[in-house]
């Protein structure tokens, strides 16, 4: 058998190739612009995101300064609300006091006037005891010059100085004219009041001195000397131990009975 040529065509598909590859570049050529463009979309997202993001951030830091700011004008407020109150309160206190120190001065005051008062009226009353006392001194001087013992010594005297006279003598010894007066103590104890009225010359009218003492009549106590009227005397408890009697009752006596 012979042998049979094969024949065969042979076709050349590099065009065809070549247009493949061509459209596959083109292709991967758009499929790299689009991921490109969605990339660089999802990054414009993502930084409008960004955005977005630090603005809401920022507006909750300034609500939280705010509200910070808000709190620290609050206490400032508060403090000087409180410092105010307390200048107040410190004014108030010092207004209180004033107004007490006014109260005290006006208490001193109305206390002066009272004083004042009280001290006219007994300026006043201490004058009419004054004229009181100065009437009743000349009705005593007008009693004493009127009583029988004083009319007797006084005739006493004036027979000493007569006497003196007639004999033509100048009688300068010292003179002592005693006044006694009867009286019952408290405790019934009778007691002689006496007076002495003492005289440089027997021809004075008036005394140099006068003074009292009682004469209590025993052998067993002594008088009790009275002394003068501008004078006060000793009270010995001698006497009150003896008497049982207080010394206001001999300074009774001597106001009533001693003729000073």
């Amino acid at each position: 058998m012979a042998e049979e040529k094969i024949q065969y065509k042979e076709n050349d598909f590099d065009p065809v190739n070549q247009f493949i590859e061509e459209q596959s570049a083109i292709r991967r050529s758009k499929s790299f612009w689009a991921n490109a463009k969605s990339i660089s979309l999802i990054l414009v997202a993502i930084g409008i995101l960004a955005i977005l993001i630090a603005y809401a951030f920022y507006l909750y830091n300034k609500k939280d300064y705010l509200t910070k700011v808000d709190q620290v004008r609050q206490q400032a407020y508060e403090r000087g609300v409180s410092g105010s109150r307390d200048q107040i309160n410190q004014l108030q206190s010092k207004v209180n006091t004033l107004e007490s120190s006014a109260k005290s001065s006006q208490l001193i005051i109305d206390g002066l006037e009272t004083k004042n008062k009280a001290l006219e009226t007994d300026n006043q009353n201490l004058q009419k005891d004054f004229i009181k006392s100065r009437d009743e001194t000349a009705k005593l001087r007008t009693s004493m010059l009127e009583n029988k013992e004083v009319k007797f010594y006084q005739k006493e005297l004036q027979k000493i100085k007569e006497q003196a006279t007639k004999d033509k003598t100048s009688l300068q010894t010292d003179l002592i004219l005693f006044l006694e007066k009867d009286h019952t103590l408290p405790n019934g104890k009778k007691v002689a009041v006496k007076t002495r009225w003492y005289f440089k010359d027997p021809s004075q009218e008036k005394p140099n001195l006068k003074n009292c003492y009682i004469d209590f009549q025993t052998s067993d106590l002594r008088a009790l000397e009275l002394n003068d009227k501008q004078s006060d005397f000793n009270y010995p408890s001698y006497y009150s131990d003896r008497l049982k009697l207080e010394k206001n009752v001999f300074v009774q006596i001597k106001n009533e009975k001693c003729n000073l």
